[in-house]
């Protein structure tokens, strides 16, 4: 069953004009319901017409002067379909030599806005607003839709409407913080370095942020592998593919983790956040011996605008890519303001090889554990895994996790084990693919990779208090004595599945708290070990 971009109404006196709008339609891959190309011999084509409004997503009406002698009868059937489906449009077009203000039309076609096309029926800037009108309500198969089915009409699978699951994608039901495509940015940028540094001997990964508030901008650039005609089309400008997808790449990362790529990315949506936040975004990327491509986009559902030379001045011989993002103005001013460089510092926790260039001067980027100022710290690795800090301090912390040194969240419950008290806290930094993250990639989906990793941090924290234990200084004292004391009434009960999360049995936990216990002695605190 056919399913049309657009049904085109029109006056017969007006013909060779609304042809070639058609072509010009049908040039752009849109599929048009228009009579002299739609209609067969032996078509009933007052039904044929009537089928064809509704079967399509958008209805353009051509006036120049005066109604076509059915255009009433077909603008009635396009109203009565609109409210039944809030998605249809109606869209009037005023023709070259059109006059509006002779034409008797109803009042909701009065209301809309109008496509003028007065000053010419070229006009390329006012066609391409068009298509892209049409674009935005158009619905593509998910089935193959070159199986057909004519009984009672219905459809044979479900079409997708593509401007409200991009609305989805990006909106806030995904991504939560708007400031969210500086770490997607970034997690392509890393991926690209470490798919060249796996390709081509020799070529060290280097990523440099710079943050230009006068001029409203950002960028991000790199000396990756960027990409060429065939990578840009088929992954880049498909939302939801990702070239960490590709099967070559995929073998790759299945290989033993000495061998294998950590790319970071993965679902192939997270570029498109960046349109939360920007009013445009200009790209220029070079992959080995391949033309360098230059784009502007100006929106989800605007045209791509090439360019021979680079906006960026990203010199067109230099493998890699640089991305340019100009924020919206509400975002550089006001209580919606974002802070560009406390957001990359937020979420690149651990990225080797980066710089922040702020007003073109470099910022110190420093790597934190979240184990400063700790009493006691204890480190945990396992090749290929993770690497885990662990500490003991004197009031409260979080247990951070991040993904390739990007931050993930903290205190997640699929991993954080319950019996953690407040004064233990620390980092753990997974290598990418080790364990499971949701689609926002801001939470560690629940299943045996996460269970692992309560035991992995539960033997962590055995560790460390046995650590605290031999470290009896004054300052540490209360934390520690708490914390034993905390292990000794939770190794008390009977529950054996929890017992089995605990880092401690309850003999253990005895005797650390007796061998730590302190005395007051003639009112000298004295450390009695037993």
């Amino acid at each position: 069953m056919t399913k049309y971009d657009a049904f085109l109404s029109y006056s017969n006196k007006d013909i060779d004009d609304v042809k070639e709008i058609y072509k010009y339609l049908i040039d752009h891959n849109l599929c048009i319901w228009f009579d002299k190309a739609s209609l067969e011999f032996g078509d009933e084509w007052i039904d044929e017409i009537d089928t064809g409004i509704k079967k399509s997503n958008t209805c353009l009406v051509f006036f120049k002067n005066d109604t076509g002698a059915w255009q009433n009868d077909e603008i009635k059937e396009a109203k009565l379909k609109s409210k039944k489906d809030s998605n249809f449009r109606i869209i009037p077009v005023l023709l070259p030599g059109g006059d509006r203000n002779k034409l008797d039309l109803p009042a909701f076609l009065e209301q809309k806005s109008w496509v003028d096309l007065r000053d010419g029926l070229m006009n390329m800037e006012v066609l391409g607003k068009l298509k892209n009108t049409i674009t935005k309500t158009k619905q593509i198969a998910v089935y193959d839709d070159s199986i057909t089915n004519t009984q009672f009409n219905l459809p044979i699978g479900y079409t997708a409407s593509v401007e409200n699951i991009i609305t989805l994608l990006i909106g806030e039901s995904l991504y939560s913080n708007k400031n969210i495509c500086i770490r997607e940015i970034i997690q392509n940028s890393i991926d690209a370095c470490e798919r060249r540094k796996n390709t081509f001997f020799n070529v060290m990964p280097e990523i440099i942020v710079r943050i230009n508030l006068n001029k409203g901008y950002f960028e991000v650039e790199d000396n990756g592998d960027g990409m060429n005609e065939n990578s840009f089309s088929n992954s880049f400008a498909i939302i939801g593919k990702s070239i960490q997808h590709e099967k070559n790449i995929m073998n790759r990362t299945i290989e033993n983790s000495n061998d294998r790529l950590y790319l970071i990315g993965k679902f192939g949506i997270g570029f498109i956040s960046t349109y939360i936040i920007s009013e445009k975004i200009i790209l220029s990327t070079t992959y080995d011996t391949c033309e360098q491509i230059n784009l502007e986009i100006n929106g989800i559902s605007e045209q791509f605008k090439y360019s021979k030379e680079s906006k960026v001045n990203r010199h067109p011989d230099k493998v890699g890519t640089t991305v340019r993002v100009y924020l919206k103005e509400v975002f550089l001013k006001g209580s919606s303001q974002i802070d560009i460089e406390k957001a990359i510092k937020y979420y690149c926790r651990h990225i080797h090889n980066l710089k922040i260039i702020k007003d073109d001067k470099e910022l110190e980027v420093t790597q934190s554990w979240n184990a400063d100022n700790a009493l006691v710290k204890h480190l945990e690795t396992s090749a290929g895994e993770f690497n885990l800090y662990i500490c003991i301090v004197k009031d409260e912390r979080n247990l951070i996790y991040t993904n390739g040194g990007i931050i993930i969240n903290s205190d997640i419950e699929n991993v954080m084990p319950k019996h953690i008290p407040k004064c233990i806290g620390g980092e753990i930094n997974f290598f990418p693919g080790v364990i499971d993250l949701n689609i926002a990639r801001d939470d560690i989906i629940d299943n045996e990779k996460s269970v692992k990793f309560k035991y992995h941090i539960t033997d962590a924290i055995k560790a460390l208090i046995i650590k605290a234990t031999k470290n009896q200084s004054d300052d540490n004292y209360d934390n520690i004595l708490k914390t034993l004391k905390y292990y000794l009434s939770l190794s008390l009960k009977t529950n054996k599945d929890y017992l089995n999360t605990l880092p401690f049995n309850f003999i253990e936990a005895s005797e650390l708290l007796i061998s730590f216990w302190k005395l007051n002695h003639y009112g000298l605190k004295v450390h009695r070990f037993l």
